[in-house]
This record gives C-alpha cells, structure tokens and sequence, in this order.
C-alpha cells in the first residue's frame, strides 16, 4: 500500500488503515485512497489512490472453479465450482472518485 509499518514511520492510525487495507479491507483500501489523493497524513500520490479506488471498487469472491482430475474409471476430469461465502461487492464510493479521477485526466 505504500505505508510503512515501522514504529514512527506514519501515525498510527494510517498504519493500522494500511495493515487493513492489505487484507483486503475495502473500506479501508477507500480511505487510503482518499488520503493519498488528498495528501492527508501522507504524501499526495494520484497513482497509489487510483490504484487503491481500483482495489475497493472491484468485486470480490464469488464462485473458485476447482479441477479436479480423474478418479477410478473416469476418462475425464471435472471442473467444479466451490462457492465463497465472502463474496464483496466492490464499493460505490470508490467507483464514483475513480470516475471523477478520469474525467479530470480527460480535461
């Protein structure tokens, strides 16, 4: 995420959002974001904030198609879907501040 998590690196609470936000915390991944769009407690960097709005944006689990290879007599393996129960839907406010990111670009 682009944070350091040594002691005194950062403020503590934007080492715990970053610590989120690489386990996959949307939520947190949107607050980053934020920051480093708005250089708040870290340095402004438009890359890392588009890249983490991509990160929380994007959906998440759903169906792992798993193969499994023949057993006993079978000629053929089978492809077998395994549902996740933690399936995210990716965050609308990070879709709206990618958006508004790429309309300034476009200007």
């Amino acid at each position: 995420m682009g944070i350091s998590l040594s002691p005194g690196a950062v403020p503590t609470d934007v080492q715990r959002l970053a610590a989120r936000a690489r386990a996959g915390d949307k939520q947190a991944q949107l607050e980053l974001g934020e920051r480093f769009e708005a250089g708040d407690e870290v340095p402004a960097d438009r890359r890392r904030a588009i890249r983490l709005y991509r990160m929380a944006a994007s959906d998440s689990g759903g169906p792992l198609w798993v193969y499994s290879p023949p057993v006993g007599g079978e000629a053929r393996g089978r492809v077998i879907a395994v549902q996740r129960e933690s399936y995210r839907s990716g965050l609308p406010a990070a879709k709206g501040r990618l958006s508004s990111l790429s309309n300034e670009a476009s200007k």
